[in-house]
């Protein structure tokens, strides 16, 4: 099917052929809300070794690529400042923090927009997450989703994002060729994962970056993270809450 989509940053209409089959979604700065989880606990856990890390530093951290381990990427930065910390050590303090923190995550899209989704990918909907699989399951269970996802991609399932591994995984349990596949992330990582595997990727700009472009009516080529998924290869880039996505998904 042949679709024309708005997009949204520009005044024109393009156009994308999507022989499309199956939707891959991120799950942090996707469908969770994790600055007052994750991105938290990366500041207090660096604290924590006596290093002093904004979430400025984090955001550069993610725009660069190759962090999609929060633990590893946390670790790296507490190294790069100075500090001594083993990863163990890290991970040990980053998830005590995140026992408690985890609480405060939200959902970002309407769920009604994952239901109809997945209706018109008749389920082949999967997620590719950089989490643990405890983690994926407990954010799924909490909102209701489980039932409008075939298959989990987690940490525990080899290499990371952006190796092309991930994304493979995601389109053998969904039985789909790559080239079939949408992968919806908010990092660099994502879009480079996809490339590699031979899939479509777009990026979404995360709530408070679509906030900023708002209040400020600014372009959004103008955050950097979006610039870096640009170069990464996004087709495009959607709004934070997926309804973007309707539009291109065909009925």
């Amino acid at each position: 099917a042949t679709v024309s989509v708005l997009n949204w940053g520009h005044a024109e209409i393009d156009t994308m052929t999507v022989p499309l089959r199956g939707l891959l979604l991120d799950m942090d700065g996707v469908l969770a809300e994790v600055k007052a989880s994750y991105r938290q606990c990366i500041l207090q856990t660096a604290k924590h070794f006596g290093v002093e890390i904004t979430a400025a530093d984090v955001t550069e951290e993610k725009t660069k690529g190759n962090a999609n381990n929060d633990w590893v990427l946390t670790q790296r930065m507490v190294a790069a400042k100075g500090g001594n910390a083993t990863l163990e050590e890290v991970t040990e303090k980053f998830e005590e923090l995140y026992a408690e923190l985890s609480k405060l995550e939200t959902l970002i899209p309407p769920r009604g927009v994952i239901q109809e989704l997945h209706r018109r990918l008749e389920g082949r909907v999967a997620i590719v997450t950089g989490r643990p699989r405890e983690q994926c399951n407990i954010f799924l269970d909490r909102f209701d989703l489980q039932e409008f996802v075939v298959h989990s991609v987690c940490m525990e399932d080899g290499p990371p994002k952006p190796d092309p591994n991930p994304v493979n995984l995601a389109c053998k349990a969904l039985k789909i060729d790559p080239a079939e596949a949408l992968m919806i992330g908010d990092t660099p990582d994502d879009i480079k994962s996809a490339v590699a595997a031979g899939a479509r990727g777009i990026g979404v700009l995360l709530q408070d970056d679509f906030a900023r472009l708002c209040l400020d009516n600014v372009h959004h080529d103008t955050i950097p993270v979006v610039a870096s998924m640009n170069a990464a290869g996004a087709e495009r880039i959607v709004r934070p809450g997926l309804a973007d996505l309707l539009d291109v998904v065909p009925l």
